[in-house]
């Protein structure tokens, strides 16, 4: 919707929404959850209507802005259009630091597995897919570049440390360092030992910067 009006496109946009699939009545996060005969029996395309491009609008500013307050406005607003779209913001707040651990969610869920299921990333990396099917879906080239910010020789403690081929998952081990052992136990702080210097939507959150 963004993209049509930079462009100044007045066409009339049609969706197909699906949101739920399959006999246990799962939600459909995404496309890449449906069979091909779900697809084909898709519910009929709906016109978007003026009430809920205005919605979108507004949920735009709110995810692309550099206030994180912003976001949490606009999600406190009542609706009656998108609720997909606003089940799915509602999950990314999880990204944000936790203030005990100062990991976000996906830190966190790679740490754990790494503990759990390690050394091997894909396993790490596909237990942590599994067991987090919600609407903040992840890709396996995502978790493995949290996974290398972990690691990063930059740090002052790292989290984890990485063997073997740390360009191809499959080739690469993954171990918890003392530092994450602790982080993970919650007896320290990933932030208070290493700063942060990560995107969560359109917020910077660069500990350097005062």
């Amino acid at each position: 919707m963004q993209l049509l009006k930079l462009i100044g496109s007045q066409a009339q946009i049609h969706i197909v929404q699906f949101t739920h699939r399959g006999k246990h009545n799962d939600h459909a996060w995404g496309v890449g959850l449906l069979n091909p005969d779900q697809i084909k029996h898709h519910p009929p395309a709906a016109q978007v209507s003026a009430a809920a491009i205005l919605e979108l609008e507004s949920l735009w500013k709110g995810v692309t802005s550099t206030d994180p307050s912003d976001l949490l406005s606009v999600l406190s607003e009542r609706t009656s259009h998108l609720q997909h779209s606003r089940a799915s913001l509602q999950r990314l707040i999880h990204r944000y630091p936790d203030y005990e651990t100062g990991l976000g969610r996906w830190d966190s869920e790679v740490l754990k597995y790494t503990k759990e299921k390690g050394p091997k990333a894909t396993r790490i990396i596909g237990h942590t897919m599994g067991n987090n099917f919600d609407s903040d879906l992840v890709g396996d080239p995502y978790l493995f570049s949290r996974l290398h910010g972990l690691a990063s020789p930059d740090l002052a403690h790292p989290l984890v440390t990485m063997s073997g081929d740390p360009y191809d998952m499959r080739k690469c081990e993954v171990v918890l360092t003392d530092a994450g052992e602790s982080v993970l136990a919650a007896q320290a702080n990933a932030v208070e030992l290493n700063g942060i210097d990560d995107w969560i939507l359109g917020v910077h959150l660069d500990s350097k910067r005062e």
